[in-house]
């Protein structure tokens, strides 16, 4: 008896192969995959023990001394400890290549990163006059001139933020937001203009723009300002939510509650009206159900960026996070109540 054998011209064999070939193409692909990523691992292992040896600068100088082609190896080097909060180690990395490279592009990009680990590392001083110099070098340089403004903003130094502001701006830079922000910052801090003066330009100021109402609102009522009302209606409340809550008593106003619903509702929360029966606001609802029982509950802040979605336990006009201005959402959270640790804005 014939047995029928399979012939090569049968299209279940043609299949049969087709697929034998994808199998071992595959399985091939995926060990020189394999391979390829360990021996990666490997040289990065090797390019980072390379540099174990490092322990301070003299090291590192000895390193560029003996490859004066290690220097990109030693940015990036600098880069991983930038990256992952080592802001010591980078420093030391990008000091010595600072002594030791002399191309200018170079030392901008050097200056530049350094200038940034400084401010990461909180030497405040130090990154403002390192970027200052990489500026000497490249003044157009619109990444720099964003750090430093960040860095004179924080050190208080208003009429040198507002050069770098026209800086960015001549280079094309939208910056009308951070403007008017450093523009309040300059009236509050400018000891020379008398408080009476002082208020009338606050209020004209946040009236043009009300992204600056929470610093602002929140220094009038620490000078006390009766007619500070006037700047708060119901749209921007939920902003100013924190500041409200801890106004002294002293200075709640009840013809500003009486107009303003979400007014009435913070201030029953607190104990000092009785006229709102509950509020949209879970926290505030909760704090005015249990107004007939001792005061057990409380509320604190924290602020959520809405740009990188960090949360900061203090009020910035800027993320301390991505850096970007007026993102911060004020959001409050329900805690125990601490008598002793309750603390008033005003009249302290």
């Amino acid at each position: 008896m014939d047995f029928p054998l399979v012939s090569y011209r049968d299209p279940l064999f043609s299949v049969l192969m087709l697929l034998a070939i994808i199998f071992v193409v595959s399985y091939a692909n995926y060990l020189w995959g394999r391979y390829k990523k360990k021996s990666e691992s490997k040289n990065l292992d090797r390019f980072l023990g390379s540099f174990e040896v490092a322990k301070n600068e003299k090291d590192y100088t000895g390193l560029v001394h003996s490859n004066p082609e290690a220097i990109h190896s030693m940015m990036l080097l600098g880069s991983i400890y930038y990256k992952s909060g080592d802001y010591e180690e980078a420093i030391k990395i990008y000091l010595v290549l600072l002594d030791n490279v002399k191309e200018k592009e170079r030392r901008i990009e050097i200056l530049s990163m350094l200038g940034k680990t400084y401010h990461k590392a909180g030497f405040l001083h130090r990154s403002r006059d390192i970027l200052k110099e990489s500026l000497k070098l490249k003044a157009r340089n619109p990444e720099v001139l964003k750090i430093l403004l960040v860095i004179l903003e924080r050190l208080k130094e208003y009429n040198d933020a507002v050069d770098v502001l026209d800086a960015l701006e001549e280079l094309g830079e939208s910056v009308t937001l951070e403007r008017s922000f450093l523009d309040a910052f300059v009236i509050i801090e400018d000891a020379r203009i008398r408080d009476a003066v002082k208020i009338e330009r606050l209020i004209e100021h946040v009236n043009e723009h009300p992204h600056t109402a929470h610093i602002i609102i929140e220094f009038l009522f620490f000078k006390s300002y009766d007619k500070v009302w006037d700047l708060i209606d119901a749209r921007n409340i939920p902003f100013l939510l924190d500041i409200l809550w801890n106004i002294a008593p002293k200075n709640m106003d009840n013809d500003a509650a009486e107009k303003l619903p979400l007014l009435q509702e913070i201030f029953t929360a607190k104990g000092w009206l009785n006229t709102a029966s509950e509020s949209q606001t879970f926290e505030l609802d909760v704090l005015i159900k249990l107004q007939d029982k001792k005061q057990i509950a409380d509320l604190s802040f924290e602020y959520a960026c809405g740009s990188c979605k960090q949360v900061f336990p203090i009020y910035f006009h800027r993320c301390p996070g991505c850096l970007n201005v007026a993102t911060l959402k004020t959001e409050p959270i329900l805690t125990r109540h601490i008598p002793e640790s309750e603390l008033f804005l005003g009249g302290m």
